[in-house]
């Protein structure tokens, strides 16, 4: 795997771990960076995780949630 494609993942989780410290813009930043990069994975299993994992971050930013990410 091509370090490349760790980078969604890693914003992801940057995303998740500020929002659920309550730092609403720094968790947005990292979702709007991570979108487009997983927008490049493979349509696979890990690319599929990861996008609607980003998908749920930013719905729990939305609802202003700071509860820990749920797997689907």
């Amino acid at each position: 795997m091509r370090v490349r494609a760790l980078l969604p993942s890693l914003h992801l989780n940057l995303a998740d771990g500020y929002r659920r410290a309550g730092d609403v813009g720094r968790a947005r930043h990292h979702v709007t960076v991570a979108a487009p990069l997983a927008a490049e994975l493979p349509d696979d299993g890990y690319g599929t995780m990861i996008r609607e994992a980003i998908a749920r971050v930013g719905a729990l930013l939305d609802a202003g949630s700071r509860e820990p990410l749920a797997a689907p």
